[in-house]
């Protein structure tokens, strides 16, 4: 926990390092003047975006959680989201956030086994969605980034070339586990000697378990076709109101002519490319992708201030109010 405490405060010193060059070159004035004539009615749309995306997370997490026989309540479901959202913006890849949740489902009265399927259930729903969404703006939105952008088709190749091979790897994996096994004793071994893991055994049984996870929830979740359609649907919509938060922030300073469509696409490619910087919240590259995507709207004067707010409303108000249901549920178990 300590070490990544450090590497958020790091991630953040560097996104303040960012936002204070952005201000300066932009002129302090000029930032301020464009603070106070925002429009606070797409501010509030986007904020209401934000907490659409939670809300919807948290139900599918109820839905899959309940379908598996294990009762909880949606108020449990969205304190174990936001403290998700927390952990996942304090650690490198946001490998915390399934960790912590599943700590929180065996509170409520949930094995770890079981919490960890649902977890993964989860997980395969959104990295699904995630991944066609991204084919479909490659195949459609490809022209107009390709002939504005710079190398625009090889980050966007890379970003979802990405995403496809985690689900692809992790269903091979899940399914043929003796290869798996060596696979891991292979890989995990050429890491040791590198040292950057210390014992190969240890993290091989690990990463071994949650492949058997990954497994037990693909062939659950694959004999329950109306729980794989109502979930696909729910995150498809959790998604987009992810993805629109730039349009409201654009429209917010009062400007108009660039289409909701294509600023939508802007942004999954933000996180396709996003998605595995190893920074917490993956401080820099979050900013500066978003810089380069969304210049092409905003404009040089503006971005800067557009970069922050976008930052403060899918950043910091996780770390903010994922924070606040962590220790409200450390407090309240703590009084049990």
């Amino acid at each position: 926990m300590k070490k990544n405490l450090i590497k958020l405060i790091i991630g953040l010193l560097f996104s303040a390092g960012v936002f204070t060059y952005i201000i300066l070159i932009n002129g302090f004035e000029n930032f301020k003047k464009q603070l106070i004539t925002l429009n606070l009615f797409w501010i509030i749309l986007a904020i209401t975006a934000m907490v659409i995306y939670w809300i919807l997370e948290a139900i599918v997490l109820y839905i899959i959680a309940n379908s598996s026989h294990r009762k909880i309540k949606f108020k449990e479901s969205f304190r174990v989201t936001m403290m998700g959202q927390f952990f996942n913006s304090i650690t490198p890849f946001a490998t915390g956030g399934q960790p912590a949740q599943a700590y929180e489902l065996t509170k409520n009265g949930i094995s770890l086994g079981v919490a960890g399927s649902i977890l993964t259930g989860k997980f395969i729903i959104y990295q699904t969605i995630l991944t066609i969404y991204s084919a479909a703006i490659l195949v459609f939105k490809l022209g107009f980034f390709r002939e504005r952008l710079s190398n625009f088709t090889h980050l966007a190749a890379l970003g979802f070339a990405i995403n496809t091979a985690v689900i692809i790897f992790l269903i091979l994996l899940s399914s043929y586990m003796n290869f798996a096994h060596k696979l891991l004793l292979f890989l995990c071994g050429g890491l040791e000697k590198l040292k950057i893991i210390k014992n190969t055994n240890k993290v091989v049984d690990r990463v071994e378990n949650q492949l058997l996870l990954f497994r037990e929830s693909f062939i659950t979740m694959r004999s329950n076709v109306l729980l794989i359609l109502k979930t696909s649907i729910l995150t498809t919509l959790q998604l987009m109101a992810f993805f629109t938060i730039p349009y409201f922030i654009y429209r917010a300073f009062g400007l108009r002519g660039h289409s909701i469509v294509n600023m939508v696409s802007a942004k999954a490619f933000v996180v396709m490319i996003t998605s595995f910087v190893p920074i917490p919240g993956a401080s820099g590259g979050a900013e500066g992708s978003f810089y380069l995507f969304f210049s092409l709207f905003f404009g040089k004067n503006i971005i800067g201030t557009a970069v922050l707010l976008w930052r403060i409303i899918t950043f910091y108000f996780n770390l903010l109010f994922g924070g606040l249901s962590t220790l409200m549920s450390k407090r309240e178990y703590n009084v049990q």
